[in-house]
């Protein structure tokens, strides 16, 4: 995934820029893992914020990181 967040997707928070958060790790992180799990917030979860970049751009960024 690091790749494809060198492209449209980044970590960073940014106004009208698309951002990927793994919520088990960065926004919840402090929670209980049963409390995560209980509210769905899994190690597989990716949240993603979509913002007004191209959407081939986001398209192809997201194949990217995913498929590899």
């Amino acid at each position: 995934m690091r790749q494809a967040l060198n492209g449209t997707l980044s970590k960073r928070k940014s106004l009208g820029q698309s951002l990927v958060c793994y919520p088990s790790l960065m926004t919840h992180a402090a929670m209980p893992e049963k409390e995560r799990l209980k509210r769905g917030i899994t190690p597989a979860l990716l949240r993603l914020s979509i913002g007004i970049e191209n959407r081939n751009d986001l398209k192809r960024d997201l194949e990217k990181a995913l498929i590899g």
